[in-house]
Formats: C-alpha cells, sequence, structure tokens
C-alpha cells in the first residue's frame, strides 16, 4: 500500500463518556472513543491523513504534560515506560490508561511526529472535544558525551526555547522541531555551555535526523593547564600564556601571521623558535594538541614541531608523519599512520599515560594510532616550539593554538578540538 502523506495527519478520538447515562445518551462511533473499566480508561480512536485515509501502523503514544512543559519546557528521552501501541493497516488502535494526571497524545507515522492537544484524565474521563488536530513536526535524536556525569542536564536549541534532558546514556531526543539548521545549548542546574558538534544540525521537511555522531557537553577548558593561542601579542617579541602566566615565553626570529584561527607563529629560517621563559611539573596523564602547517616535507627528514629540554618529550614530524615522543622510552615512541601533505592545516592531539604506559595521536580529530610507549616524566620541562638543536631540519611553517591539558582527553573532546568547537 503506498503509504500516505503525513503532512497532516488528523487523530480522531471521540469524547470518553462521563458516567453510565452519558454512554447511553451518546454512543460511541465508528471514528472511535473511549469507556471506563475497572482498570482504567480504553481510549480507542482511528489516524487518518486529512483526506480521511487511514495511516496504517503509526505509534501511537501517550505522555504526561510535563514531556512537552516540564519544569524547563523539557521534552524527556524516548526510553520512558508510558503506554504506546501502534495503530492496525486500517488506522485504528487502542489501549488502556489508568486514571492520573494530565497526558498528551503523541502520534508518530514513518519520518514525522505530531502531537495532539492535551487530554486530561484525572476524573477518568477524557474532557477535550471529538477531534483532535495534529500538526507535522520533526524529530531529532543525539548523544552527549564529556568529563562530566550527562545525566540531570539538558540540551536546548539555541532560539527556539525547546528543551530536552539527557538521560543516564547520554541520549536526548526533541519532537515538533521545524525544518532548518541549529544550534544546541547545554544546559545545567550551575552552568551553561555550547554543546560542541561535529556538524551543523539540519533537519529538512518531513524528515527525521538521529544525530549519530558524539555531541561534547564538556567544558573543553577542563584541565587546560597551558593554552598558547599563538594571537599577535602587543610586544611581538612576547609568547603569551593565557592560563599560567608563568609559562610567558620570548618568540625569536618567528613572525605572527593570519592563522587557522585568529592568527599563528610562522617558523621559516634555521633559529626560529619560540620558548617558554619557566618549567613546569608534567602531569602523569596528559594531551597536548596544536594546528599544524607545515610548508616543508621529506620523507626522508625529521623536523621537530614541539621540544623540551628534555629528549623524552618530543612531538616531531618523521618521514611526513606526526610522532608521538612524549614521554616515550627511549627509541619506542608512535609514529602515526597519515601522511601529511604541504600548505594544509592538521589537527594535531597527542595524549600519554604513564600509569598503563598508553600513548595516543589524533589527526583532525580522529584516532590515528595508539601503542604502549609511555614512560617516566621528568621533573621538569622547558618547551620550545618550531625548533630543535637535536634535529638539523628546522621545521618551516605555521603553529597555532598550543593547549596542554593535564588529563587525557577522550575522543568527543579532540573530536569537538579539531572541529575548531572551543
Amino acid at each position: 500500500m503506498k503509504r500516505p502523506d503525513v503532512r497532516a495527519i488528523t487523530f480522531l478520538c471521540v469524547l470518553l463518556l462521563i458516567g453510565s447515562q452519558c454512554a447511553r445518551q451518546n454512543p460511541i462511533t465508528s471514528g472511535g472513543g473511549g469507556t471506563e473499566t475497572t482498570n482504567g480508561i480504553t481510549v480507542a480512536g482511528k489516524v487518518t491523513d486529512a483526506t480521511g485515509t487511514p495511516i496504517p501502523y503509526a505509534l501511537v503514544q501517550a505522555r504526561p504534560l510535563d514531556y512537552l512543559s516540564g519544569p524547563w519546557g523539557q521534552e524527556h528521552a524516548s526510553n520512558d515506560s508510558h503506554p504506546e501501541t501502534l495503530a492496525d493497516e486500517d488506522g485504528r488502535f487502542s489501549f488502556t490508561l489508568s486514571k492520573g494526571p494530565p497526558l498528551r497524545l503523541t502520534v508518530s507515522s514513518g519520518d514525522s511526529l505530531v502531537a495532539g492537544r492535551l487530554l486530561s484524565i484525572d476524573t477518568g474521563t477524557l474532557q477535550v472535544p471529538v477531534s483532535i488536530a495534529l500538526q507535522p513536526g520533526h524529530r531529532l535524536e543525539g548523544i552527549a558525551r564529556g568529563v562530566e556525569k550527562v545525566d540531570e542536564k539538558a540540551v536546548m536549541i539555541e532560539g527556539m526555547e525547546k528543551y530536552a534532558l539527557i538521560n543516564t546514556e547520554g541520549r536526548f531526543v526533541f519532537h515538533n522541531v521545524p525544518a532548518g539548521t541549529f544550534n544546541l545549548i547545554a544546559v545545567g542546574e550551575t552552568q551553561t555551555g555550547t554543546v560542541r558538534v561535529a556538524h551543523p544540525l539540519e533537519i529538512h521537511e518531513h524528515g527525521t535526523t538521529i544525530y549519530t555522531d558524539t555531541l561534547c557537553i564538556a567544558d573543553i577548558s577542563s584541565g587546560l593547564f597551558a593554552h598558547w593561542s599563538l594571537d599577535r601579542p602587543a610586544h611581538e617579541s612576547l609568547l603569551i600564556n593565557s592560563i599560567n602566566t608563568s609559562l610567558n615565553g620570548k618568540v625569536e626570529g618567528a613572525v605572527y601571521v593570519p592563522g587557522r584561527f585568529g592568527e599563528a607563529l610562522r617558523f621559516d629560517a634555521d633559529t626560529d623558535r619560540a620558548s617558554i621563559d619557566g618549567s613546569f611539573t608534567p602531569s602523569s596523564q596528559g594531551t597536548i594538541a596544536f594546528w599544524l602547517y607545515s610548508e616543508e616535507l621529506h620523507s626522508a627528514k625529521t623536523y621537530r614541531i614541539i621540544g623540551s629540554n628534555a629528549s623524552e618529550f618530543e612531538i616531531s614530524i618523521r618521514d611526513s608523519r606526526i610522532a608521538n615522543e612524549a614521554f616515550a622510552r627511549e627509541m619506542d615512541f608512535l609514529h602515526d599512520t597519515t601522511t601529511l601533505v604541504q600548505n594544509r592545516w592538521y589537527h594535531v592531539a597527542c595524549t600519554w599515560n604513564m600509569d598503563d604506559g598508553s600513548s595516543e595521536v589524533y589527526i583532525n580529530g580522529s584516532l590515528g594510532s595508539a601503542a604502549s610507549t609511555a614512560d617516566d616524566a621528568p621533573e621538569s620541562l622547558v618547551l620550545t616550539f618550531g625548533y630543535s638543536p637535536l634535529h638539523k631540519n628546522p621545521f618551516r611553517g605555521k603553529l597555532d593554538d598550543i593547549r596542554v591539558y593535564d588529563r587525557v582527553l577522550d575522543n568527543a573532546e579532540v573530536h569537538a578540538l579539531g572541529k575548531g568547537m572551543f
């Protein structure tokens, strides 16, 4: 059978009769209706389109009123236990509701979900007119992840005042969303932040979007120990750290140029470098992330991107691939599999975990390689960017937005950084 157009679905539900006398005076018609039983209220109805053609196998659900307008106006995730049933091939349905607080009926058919008027069953009767008109809408599902617990939080569609609670699995669902492109905002009792997504959320007419990519609700600044944005300061010979001023430094030879975000440092001579003035004690777990634009690559050369006074800590390009030598055992560094291309921006994130010896390399937000190479860390580090006295091949290119975290970022967080969502 050809599926009818669901743009104007009409849900016909006959008024539940009040008492036996009303039942005798107002018999249930073929359009549907309701009767009161000892166990609750049996609601029967029929789902049709605007022409009266039945909509077969539509899903009819009874939801509490706060499903659409709770304390935050939230819409609960779709894993609750409220009554629901499938219409038959003629669009007819019936199910039994217990007496209780007001309910709202929702109907979904194919890719559309539509919401009906309020059905009150406080007194054991439906207190609405016979016909309930349903308008077309759309559904958006997603998963939120982060370093914090994501339950007892919500996401909101910016500018629409539509909320969805995040359940204990990080899932949320919006109903009746118009077509368009939206931003999502994370909402909690004590914080409001941007939900970082990999792509714009686009919902087309009469469509359902199940957002399978991960959304990151955690604050990307959590655990951020050092941050060099590499935007041009008032004095261009300075290297500014916006998190820890003791890790400010100086720029020698390198120049500030347009970057991936704002400005970047460009290195194009043998002695160009940027180095911090102070030292710090590295944590046993961590992540270093940055944007890289290489203007020279050679398969037989090694270019040091980030190094230190300790040979155990280096991030370099070997054979046109990223090598994570962050506290690696001697000659046991992690060599990524992605071959870099000249004159192209890449986001690089390298992690270390000395508790279990693991290390990882992410390129553009995706995990490229992982291994067990991490060893003990030195007591102090002094970082240098774009230069190494140990390698005769100077790095030629640009660096932007260098970050050091005192924890291992998870896939979702690195993905968010790799998409520039910070």
